[in-house]
């Protein structure tokens, strides 16, 4: 688990989430409202808490990445463990302190603060994937899908099996409509993390405004399984819209 996502589950997610009900229109939600004009109304309201469950969720697990360059150069040279050692633990230690402050800069809405934070724990180790995933989650909430996608990309580049990663990769397909790709980013998020909540309910989702029911219905129940976590209000919705579904 990284820091962001402790931080962010030790929040009241729902009290996050009703927070966020009833807001302006994002430009995800937009994408949804397009792509569901003709759909019942309970996949418009999914679409709403699909947008709330994300703002809860953005920065989430990560597997520990490859030991960074910085680190073997302090290994070099004879008798010098124990001083490559507490290099290292003091580095590692500076890079989480700015994560963490990442977090709460995040929190604040000071996106500035956040990307600054993250940038500069990037130019203490540029292996780290989780802090460029967590750099394109910035750049999308200030509005910067480029930039959002070119750092996404950069931290495929340094970890494969990244869930978290791919659901973020599939989100900004969906705001660009290219809802097949956003289903194969999904798929391949579940072969990594089959109970990774967010990817089950984001496929389920897609599933539900192309119209395939049964699918829809399988990845919503999967969500059920494994979502206990998130808010009433969501799970409440799912469970109503399988029974709709399965009439």
């Amino acid at each position: 688990m990284s820091l962001i996502h402790d931080a962010l589950k030790k929040n009241n997610a729902q009290e996050s989430l009703e927070q966020n009900l009833g807001k302006g229109l994002s430009q995800f939600q937009q994408v949804a409202d397009a792509s569901t004009k003709k759909a019942p109304l309970r996949i418009i309201i999914l679409a709403v808490l699909l947008l709330c469950l994300l703002s809860v969720i953005i920065y989430l697990r990560l597997k520990p990445s490859t030991e960074p360059d910085y680190a073997a150069s302090v290994k070099t040279g004879v008798g010098k463990t124990h001083t490559a050692k507490r290099a290292i633990a003091a580095t590692n230690n500076d890079i989480e302190l700015m994560k963490k402050k990442s977090i709460d800069a995040y929190n604040m809405q000071n996106y500035k603060l956040a990307e600054a934070q993250l940038l500069s724990a990037i130019s203490i180790n540029p292996a780290d994937p989780e802090v460029f995933n967590n750099l394109g989650v910035v750049y999308k909430k200030q509005g910067n899908l480029e930039k959002s996608r070119e750092f996404y990309m950069k931290a495929q580049g340094l970890s494969q099996e990244y869930p978290e990663l791919l659901n973020n990769l599939a989100v900004l397909e969906m705001d660009e409509e290219k809802f097949s790709d956003a289903i194969n980013l999904l798929q391949k998020a579940l072969e990594i993390s089959p109970s990774y909540p967010e990817a089950n309910f984001n496929l389920a989702y897609l599933y539900d405004i192309k119209g395939k029911k049964q699918d829809a219905i399988d990845y919503y129940r999967r969500f059920l399984k494994v979502g206990g976590s998130y808010s009433s209000n969501i799970i409440d919705e799912v469970r109503s819209r399988v029974m709709e579904l399965e009439k």
